[in-house]
């Protein structure tokens, strides 16, 4: 039997940021090797003045960690060299909805920045270029907050408000594709967790991307435990 969950309200992390309702230029600022940079630079100026550094790190997690922690335990940053930040590459996200263009982090995972936008669109950019190393395009309104999980070579995402799907993290490329709630009373529109295996995620009591009442008197949400390879259980 399946675990429900009711609510009278709209389930939303407290720590998840929406972005700008036109486009997102997701910024990542990177700290080694910082010597010169008085203020924020241009990419040009940081490179030129060669305080742009090497990325490191991961944050596999949508809040680093399985204890939701948000803490860069490693982090080089601090409040003595924060002013000598260097901007280090852009990366656009254009895929809007009615929350935005962006409703979570990024994930990083061996030297590569995982994303989804509100659209549902998949991208993998190089950590230390913001080259785009893939994309894979829904086109599909999530009102969020939406976003991939990684685990075993896999990246899994929410494609549409119905519908989970697994990409290989190397090329990008669909390996399996699964229907869970029916489209007449559930939705899907949070960020997936994945371990050892495993895929977990909840549904809402909606079905499109922009209701603005999903959780009255009654309403309920069901929890998932899909198998990663292949099928799913519930």
């Amino acid at each position: 039997m399946s675990p429900h969950l009711s609510s009278d309200q709209r389930r939303k992390s407290t720590g998840t940021a929406v972005f700008g309702p036109l486009r997102v230029i997701l910024l990542l600022l990177l700290v080694l090797g910082m010597t010169a940079c008085a203020s924020p630079a241009s990419i040009a100026q940081c490179r030129a003045s060669g305080t742009s550094g090497t990325a490191t790190g991961t944050w596999p997690l949508a809040n680093e960690d399985y204890a939701n922690t948000r803490d860069a335990a490693d982090s080089l940053i601090s409040s003595r060299n924060v002013s000598q930040l260097c901007l280090a590459w852009t990366f656009p996200v254009n895929g809007v909805s009615v929350s935005g263009a962006m409703a979570t982090a990024p994930i990083v995972v061996d030297g590569t920045v995982y994303l989804q936008d509100l659209q549902s669109n998949v991208y993998a950019v190089d950590l230390q270029s913001g080259a785009l190393k893939w994309n894979h395009l829904y086109n599909a309104a999530n009102l969020g907050p939406n976003g991939v999980a990684v685990d075993q070579g896999r990246v899994f995402a929410v494609s549409s408000m119905q519908t989970i799907v697994a990409l290989d993290a190397a090329t990008g490329t669909q390996m399996w594709s699964r229907q869970i709630p029916s489209p007449d009373t559930q939705g899907i529109d949070q960020q997936l967790t994945a371990y050892n295996g495993t895929l977990y995620l909840s549904t809402i009591p909606g079905t499109a991307p922009d209701e603005a009442h999903y959780y009255q008197g009654g309403s309920m949400g069901i929890l998932y435990a899909l198998d990663e390879p292949v099928s799913y259980t519930h």
